[in-house]
């Protein structure tokens, strides 16, 4: 395998870690959200904007880190620094977006006031 092509891989690699993590933040948020009794659409509404500052704050640091490698770092390095750089921009999208979707349709309705609801067809 070229050493662009694995640099690169390594790249994506390591930004599937930061999109995993603001994620489960996010979920995080929702829950608690939901513990201090807003219907499950509010939480999630609520979750994402509190998030919203912080996801778009840590991406914009780590694509700032990476423009200098991506200009200058050569052919081995540039690869690696666009794909972080473009996954990273993906990665908020996914983030604010398809994940509270996903989550809702999980999840379903609303579940009284202060009760997390277990995900459609398992217990209950």
């Amino acid at each position: 395998m070229l050493p662009a092509a694995s640099a690169a891989i390594l790249g994506i690699l390591a930004l599937s870690g930061i999109i995993v993590n603001n994620a489960i933040l996010l979920l995080e948020r929702i829950h608690v959200e939901e513990a201090e009794g807003r219907p499950r659409t509010e939480a999630i509404l609520e979750a994402s904007v509190k998030r919203l500052r912080p996801i778009v704050m840590t991406k914009l640091v780590c694509i700032l880190g990476l423009v200098p490698l991506m200009l200058f770092g050569g052919d081995l390095w540039y690869p690696m620094a666009a794909g972080m750089i473009g996954g990273l921009l993906l990665g908020t999208l996914i983030t604010l977006g398809l994940v509270p979707v996903v989550y809702s349709l999980l999840y379903g309705r609303d579940a009284s006031p202060g009760q997390l609801a277990a995900p459609q067809g398992v217990g209950r």
